[in-house]
């Protein structure tokens, strides 16, 4: 009996041990994970104006500050839950492929062509109710956009989109050369 008592109290202590081990694992992989992906890669906010140079009422460009810029552009505010691993690595990604597809604070950085086809993707995306992801506006309740403000956003992106159509259509007025 003695011998059962001992040899189970011996594997009671290696179980607590191992459990704690684990547990030190564990903290240092998850600091090691905070302080190499708590930071966003990309470059520094810019606090560059959103869809500089378009032609975009105010409250409709408030709307577009409150529900796009923290993915769609530079101005990106981090909340503080973006530097902890896992929650980081999947919220510096969507920023990553959401700047890539359209970064709303270098809009006269692209062409006329590109922010015509980026407009009526814009259109689209409102008009399906895919921007803002419900699960971005589940952890921000703030970028809710209402059904006016969604309505309106998908219009202003179609009339800019024509805006823009109509002014490449336009000749330049360039001076004539006189023989």
């Amino acid at each position: 009996m003695s011998f059962v008592h001992s040899a189970g109290r011996g594997l009671s202590k290696l179980s607590e041990f191992v459990c704690w081990a684990g547990v030190a694992v564990l903290i240092a992989f998850v600091a090691r994970a905070a302080l190499t992906t708590g930071r966003f890669d990309g470059p520094p906010a810019t606090h560059e104006p959103l869809l500089a140079g378009a032609q975009i009422p105010t409250q409709l460009l408030s709307s577009v500050q409150r529900a796009c810029q923290d993915c769609h552009s530079e101005n990106t505010a981090w909340p503080w839950y973006s530097g902890i691993p896992p929650l980081s690595w999947q919220i510096h990604k969507d920023v990553a492929q959401a700047r890539q597809f359209m970064d709303l604070s270098k809009w006269n950085d692209y062409t006329e062509r590109e922010k015509r086809g980026l407009l009526v993707s814009m259109a689209g995306a409102l008009k399906t109710h895919a921007m803002p992801p419900a699960r971005y506006v589940l952890m921000h309740p703030e970028s809710r956009l209402s059904d006016a403000e969604l309505a309106a956003l998908e219009n202003w992106a179609l009339a800019e989109q024509q805006r823009i159509r109509r002014r490449d259509a336009t000749p330049s007025k360039a001076p004539r050369r006189r023989s």
